[in-house]
């Protein structure tokens, strides 16, 4: 059964969300985003386009 927002399995799209987010902090230690100094406006601008960009994906799912 659905669940009232849209998510078929709330709990799996939970998990995948957490793994993006998981994604972009290992980005930041050991990936292709090492050199982004954290706190400033780019880095959080960076962080923000990315979760922005998933979270309109999943509303349109």
């Amino acid at each position: 059964m659905p669940h009232p927002r849209g998510a078929t399995d709330p709990a799996t799209a939970a998990a995948d969300f957490i793994a993006v987010i998981e994604g972009l902090v290992f980005d930041r230690f050991a990936g292709a985003r090492t050199t982004l100094a954290p706190g400033n406006a780019a880095s959080v601008r960076q962080l923000a386009g990315v979760l922005a960009t998933q979270l309109r994906s999943a509303a349109r799912s």
